[in-house]
């Protein structure tokens, strides 16, 4: 039986898009919004990997939803699939984390704040609930402050708590003319641990993924709430395999050990079949065949194995890729780093913080590893081969 894993939701991004996630995986259960299985549900699937299930048979998101500032999390709960979350696994406390990494890291790493142990209390409650635990999904943006500062600190308290355990990231990597003016600054001291500590990460570009929607879905203007639609596509894809029983998935280590051989090029970018509007004039075929014209590349008889189990109405396929590619990414987040920091522009609302107590070291440390991943990831065969450290010899 695969083990468990438990998802944490962090900041305003990750618990709006954890909804997404969690109602689709409701649909492909075939669970009701009060939690409890319907008339259609098939009883020999691994849902008990991501749910938990009560006495009373209900169905139980093993979930931890995570906040500075309540509105999110209570829009959350007061939703259509609300009453699916245990209230006990929740945390909203504070006034926000005003867009500022220092401050939502601080939440946890400052001494004489208490939420940093409340909220590995709640983890720590979760855990214990379950007889196997396989690992860690943690969903998060890394351009503002909440999902970004707290979400590193999140990652870095799970390494040192539970070490032996994998981590997966659904990180949204946000648009390049956010409003958050100190969002390179976030991005690249999230990024940093990003690179130091999960095992996987599923890179979420809001951009691309709003591209799409108005080139394939003919949405004019693709609302916040039709982007995380699609994300919530997309996080159920990557998890279909453990979920659906796949023969050659049982732990999140098998996904990550296909995908992301060498460490730390695990940064996994998507796509994901069909994209049709949702108009009855657009015919959607959804047969595996049709769905993987997108990619040759993976193996028929997986997607075969996985699109014959889930009874939802709506089938979709998500392609994972392992691409350099993503160095573009990376690098027009850099450019924008160094162009601010260059002139240290709002640089004063992170030297206030006491993670930069003794100067701003740390984040240049990031700033650096950042680059390194930008010359790994755009020559791959010779960081592969050795290259990086032949040179440096």
């Amino acid at each position: 039986m695969p083990g468990d894993i438990i998802s944490i939701q962090v900041g305003q991004c990750g618990n709006e898009i954890g909804n997404e996630f969690w109602k689709r995986l409701c649909t492909e259960h075939c669970i009701g919004m009060d939690g409890y299985g319907t008339t259609e549900r098939v009883k020999d699937d691994n849902v008990l990997t991501y749910f938990s299930q009560a006495d009373d048979c209900r169905f139980i998101p093993r979930a931890v939803l995570i906040d500075l500032e309540p509105r999110v999390i209570n829009s959350t709960l007061n939703a259509e699939f609300g009453k699916l979350f245990n209230l006990e696994r929740v945390f909203s406390a504070g006034s926000g984390a005003g867009n500022n990494w220092a401050s939502g890291y601080g939440a946890g790493f400052n001494r004489d704040s208490e939420h940093g142990e409340q909220i590995l209390s709640i983890i720590q409650s979760e855990v214990e609930i379950s007889d196997k635990i396989d690992g860690f999904s943690v969903s998060h943006s890394i351009a503002g402050g909440t999902g970004s500062g707290l979400g590193s600190w999140i990652l870095e308290k799970l390494v040192d708590e539970y070490g032996h355990k994998q981590i997966q990231t659904f990180s949204v990597f946000p648009n390049s003319g956010s409003d958050v003016v100190v969002q390179p600054y976030n991005a690249i001291l999230t990024l940093q641990r990003l690179i130091e500590i999960p095992q996987m990460v599923t890179v979420l570009d809001n951009e691309a993924i709003e591209k799409n929607a108005m080139a394939k879905m003919h949405i004019k203007d693709p609302s916040m709430k039709d982007v995380n639609a699609i994300i919530g596509r997309i996080m159920a894809g990557i998890t279909a395999p453990k979920r659906f029983g796949a023969p050659n998935v049982v732990s999140l280590f098998n996904i990550s050990a296909q995908l992301c051989p060498v460490s730390p090029l695990h940064f996994i970018q998507c796509g994901v079949a069909p994209m049709t509007p949702v108009d009855p004039k657009y015919i959607q075929t959804t047969t595996p065949t049709h769905l993987m014209k997108f990619s040759p590349l993976i193996p028929f008889f997986d997607i075969q194995y996985i699109t014959s189990f889930p009874q939802a109405k709506n089938r979709s396929a998500v392609l994972a890729l392992n691409h350099s590619s993503f160095e573009k990414t990376l690098s027009a987040i850099l450019h924008q780093f160094d162009t601010m920091y260059r002139n240290k522009a709002y640089i004063k609302n992170f030297e206030k913080e006491d993670y930069f107590m003794d100067g701003l070291e740390p984040m240049v440390e990031a700033r650096n590893m950042v680059e390194d991943l930008i010359k790994a990831y755009a020559d791959p065969w010779t960081f592969c081969s050795g290259g990086r450290q032949e040179n440096e010899e």
